[in-house]
């Protein structure tokens, strides 16, 4: 007869920060297929694996308290950094374009937000975690 015991809050901080350091290469995998690296099926994996470990990562963030701080940290780093993209990229990239002159052509994509704020987000998590400064 199998013996199931339930998941502990422990199980799931191990979990959470297993799927933060699987997350790395999903969007690696992601950004290269975009940059036309790899080819597009290789971003579809990456894109559902990394959307498959974003929410266990979310569903799991209440683990304990070092899980918390890692995803506060990790959180706030990504939405600063998707911000000033969104908000500062066309800024410079306008100012750019004109002194050299290439104005016609937009050479920074406005997408690349999200995928600049998740690996923010992943960097400061993944230095939080290694670091041992939570």
């Amino acid at each position: 007869m199998y013996n199931a015991k339930a998941t502990t809050n422990r199980d799931w901080a191990k979990i959470h920060l297993n799927f933060g350091v699987f997350a790395i290469p999903c969007l690696a995998l992601l950004i290269l297929s975009k940059m036309g690296m790899l080819e597009e099926s290789y971003g579809v994996i990456g894109a559902a694996s990394l959307v498959l470990s974003m929410m266990v990562m979310f569903m799991s963030r209440n683990a304990d308290e070092y899980t918390l701080s890692l995803w506060s940290a990790g959180a706030t780093a990504g939405f600063m950094a998707a911000v000033a993209w969104l908000i500062f990229a066309p800024l410079i990239e306008g100012f750019v374009d004109g002194a050299t002159g290439n104005a016609h052509i937009r050479d920074w994509p406005a997408d690349m937000g999200i995928h600049i704020g998740i690996a923010v987000f992943l960097i400061a998590f993944n230095l939080k975690r290694f670091r041992g400064t939570a």
